[in-house]
């Protein structure tokens, strides 16, 4: 079983000073060959990373929370919908580092996983700031007088910051040790969902690295664009990439200039926007409990919905990399009964318990 946490060190060692990431997951994450989708058929675990909360998300705070260490930061500021896995994340993450957390909040459409993220949110003590919209929140956030306290930490949507490319080069280095060691076949297609862009650019990079001839799915979860702002798309994932190759570049001067074209991008799966359920994204949710997956409407129903039609039109071995937390609820949850029935929570039950602010 391949056991090494941080296998992009050992393709660039002198990388380990400048990142230094703090170990918030259990890993390497579990493979599982789902068998009854088809003897191609494999699964990234990455829902059961961490016990607390799972998904992408927690991997990447891994190497942001390096950064916020290293700031000496003693608030994060971010904003995002209001049932954002991000959020649950980095809240989730201040409270064990005992940093304070706000969150300009704007509306998605109800479900019962996004129910479920409010309360988190609630649970980890966030300081909610809700928004009427996605303009109001992203300029609460970008304008606030808090920017001007070198103490704050602001972080973009998605716990997207450049560093958070380099935690998924490592992951997919990860898989090809598993493969090497005989866990799973070595992919030649991996499918995932795209949001902000940093978990599809680190798994571009780390394939073109450590999977050779394997093409990085991307499933697009939200609008392109909102008039001149770059909410998701191929070339917001290829900025990503390219400033984090220029990165191993200049720590490995035998690196090859430029780096292989391996996305394909869907954008045929979106249907109505960010969150929207569509009929093939609910068929997907329900054929993904049938193999014990724990899917949500926004980003992984839609991209495990591409999986299983390219199943269909592919012999190739294929991976679906789960980036959905399938963690537990806590025992002590506040709402939990309402959460289980998808009665959507109201704003003022995640601002009311927020953490007392840092004077």
């Amino acid at each position: 079983m391949a056991t090494n946490r941080w296998p992009l060190f050992d393709y660039f060692p002198s990388l380990a000073r400048s990142l230094n990431p703090i170990a918030l997951c259990n890993g390497p994450t579990p493979v599982m060959h789902a068998q009854s989708l088809s003897e191609n058929a494999w699964i990234k675990c990455d829902d059961v990373c961490a016990e607390q909360y799972g998904g992408n998300k927690i991997r990447k705070l891994e190497f942001v929370f390096a950064e916020i260490k290293r700031s000496r930061a003693e608030r994060v500021i971010t904003f995002a919908p209001s049932g954002s896995n991000a959020a649950v994340a980095t809240a989730m993450v201040c409270q064990q580092q005992d940093i304070d957390f706000d969150v300009y909040t704007f509306p998605q459409p109800n479900s019962a996983s996004v129910c479920t993220n409010r309360a988190l949110i609630d649970h980890y003590q966030a300081n909610v700031l809700p928004r009427s919209n996605f303009l109001s929140a992203l300029s609460s956030w970008a304008f606030t007088l808090q920017r001007l306290n070198p103490k704050n930490y602001f972080m973009y949507p998605g716990c997207s910051q450049q560093s958070a490319v380099f935690a998924y080069i490592n992951a997919a280095i990860e898989l090809s040790l598993q493969a090497e060691s005989g866990e799973c076949a070595m992919p030649k297609d991996i499918v995932v969902a795209t949001g902000s862009g940093t978990t599809v650019a680190g798994l571009s990079i780390g394939a073109a690295l450590a999977l050779p001839g394997c093409t990085i799915h991307a499933v697009q979860s939200a609008r392109t664009s909102l008039g001149p702002i770059d909410v998701c798309s191929l070339e917001g994932v290829k900025r990503f990439r390219q400033r984090a190759w220029k990165t191993l570049k200049h720590h490995s001067k035998k690196l090859s200039t430029r780096h292989d074209e391996n996305i394909v991008w869907h954008d045929s799966y979106l249907g109505g926007g960010y969150g929207a359920d569509t009929l093939k994204s609910k068929f997907a949710l329900e054929r993904g409990k049938t193999i014990g997956l724990s899917l949500d409407p926004t980003y992984t129903g839609k991209s495990f919905a591409a999986f299983c039609d390219l199943l269909t039109k592919s012999d190739d071995t294929a991976l679906f990399w789960n980036t959905h937390s399938s963690a537990p609820l806590p025992e002590n949850l506040k709402h939990a009964h309402l959460i289980r029935s998808g009665v959507p929570l109201t704003p003022s039950l995640s601002s009311a318990n927020a953490r007392a602010p840092r004077m």
